[in-house]
């Protein structure tokens, strides 16, 4: 069986769960018997695909001739976004404001088609623009090799594997990793939405990353509960192994929150809970590590409480960083608002790190060895975060129980269930 698998990143060029995902499932699907074709807009060229065949779409020249006008006039049929589209960011210019509707007459026109289109990748300005484009060098790409079965990635690769659908004649899986409302709770982006809708509407099949997602799909999309299949995340293949010899710089308890600095994470909360630890015990440090567009209100914020001297700002950070920060931290906390599944707990567990997770979240469905608050109650978090660093059996208990329970979520098996959803749409 071969895969043509669409996603947006694949490390080390990335920016959340997703990526580390994407590489995890095709490395897993090798194993377990399954040729992948993976597809992202723009690759670094540093990637270790492993058996994984990677494309670049930057390097793909679009779709032309009888294939590009066939996929065009099916899909305008139906590929409508009637809401204004804005980017990403929420800082973006809203002067990028652009309907939905002629950004994809103008991609699909044949104007501008003759060359590979060079996608920046990412989720600055220019993402809605190339969510569209990127069906092009999709329909190429589904004119030109063989596989059977169409896997994608979260909403900006769902048009890209409609075309490529609808090209190939090929069965069409779409995979959940988060969904509109995850990310920006009630105020969402109606365009987001819909894409989401229509790739969730067009496949075969739906994955989510959790029961969790799963109930989501089907209240706020209106999904079928009989076509979505629940797959949860595994444990990442890094090694986080923990090196308790390397010494702190610092003598306090460290508490870390790496992720997004976004609405979605709850980075707010996470300091809020900082300020109530440090008012009755000073003797904590706290990390939030990550880039977004609350990054800057949030140092402003750490100054405002008046705890900017106790409370680091590092950015994003690579591999071998994040593995040093992973070996001085004490609690390692996800306060997120909403959260798909979260795979930093993990990633955390490996590094024999105790956790306080979100009760609004997948991953707190397999990870039982860890304390759980509701992303809303500071003061919960804060006693949770003071009494995970400071009662050392209690912290140990935890540590032991989440090990033992992670280790079983590895991505060979995890794939196994998704070659058997394969299966059952195009069997063998």
């Amino acid at each position: 069986m071969k895969a043509l698998m669409f996603g947006w990143e694949f490390p080390p060029q990335i920016s959340g769960g997703p990526g580390t995902a994407c590489e995890g499932i095709t490395r897993g699907l090798t194993e377990n018997g399954v040729a992948v074709i993976f597809v992202a807009p723009r690759l670094s060229g540093n990637e270790a695909p492993g058996s994984t065949v990677l494309l670049s779409a930057d390097q793909i020249p679009a779709a032309t001739g009888d294939i590009q006008r066939a996929a065009t006039e099916g899909l305008l049929s139906y590929l409508h976004v009637n809401s204004v589209l804005m980017p990403y960011t929420a800082d973006a210019d809203q002067s990028s404001e652009i309907s939905a509707d002629d950004l994809l007459q103008h991609v699909l026109s044949g104007k501008d088609t003759a060359a590979a289109y060079p996608f920046k990748g990412g989720y600055g300005p220019q993402l809605i623009e190339e969510v569209f484009r990127y069906m092009l060098p999709a329909m190429e790409i589904a004119g030109k090799y063989q596989f059977d079965i169409i896997h994608a990635h979260d909403w900006m690769t769902f048009p890209a594997a409609i075309a490529a659908a609808k090209i190939s004649g090929k069965p069409l899986v779409v995979h959940v990793h988060a969904t509109e409302f995850d990310r920006s709770g009630a105020h969402i982006n109606t365009g987001i939405y819909d894409i989401e809708k229509l790739g969730m509407d067009e496949a075969d099949i739906v994955i989510t990353v959790s029961e969790f997602t799963r109930k989501n799909l089907i209240s706020l999309y209106n999904i079928p509960a009989d076509k979505i299949e629940v797959v949860h995340n595994a444990m990442p293949d890094a090694s986080f192994r923990r090196d308790d010899k390397k010494a702190s710089p610092f003598s306090e308890k460290i508490v870390s929150f790496i992720s997004r600095i976004t609405y979605q994470k709850n980075p707010e909360n996470f300091l809020y809970a900082a300020k109530r630890i440090l008012d009755k015990d000073p003797d904590f440090r706290f990390v939030v590590a990550g880039n977004g567009n609350l990054l800057e209100p949030m140092i402003e914020k750490a100054a405002q409480l008046g705890i900017a001297a106790k409370v680091h700002f590092p950015g994003f950070l690579e591999m071998q960083e994040l593995v040093r920060l992973f070996g001085v931290t004490d609690v390692y906390v996800m306060p997120s608002v909403s959260e798909p599944f979260g795979i930093s707990p993990l990633e955390a567990v490996k590094a024999g790190v105790p956790v306080v997770i979100s009760r609004q979240s997948g991953v707190q469905e397999v990870l039982h060895h860890a304390l759980k608050v509701d992303w809303w109650d500071v003061e919960e978090m804060a006693d949770a975060i003071h009494g995970l660093a400071r009662y050392r059996g209690l912290a140990g208990t935890l540590k032991q129980g989440a090990s033992r329970e992670v280790q079983g979520l590895s991505w060979h098996k995890q794939t196994v269930l998704i070659r058997k959803i394969y299966e059952t749409i195009a069997p063998v």
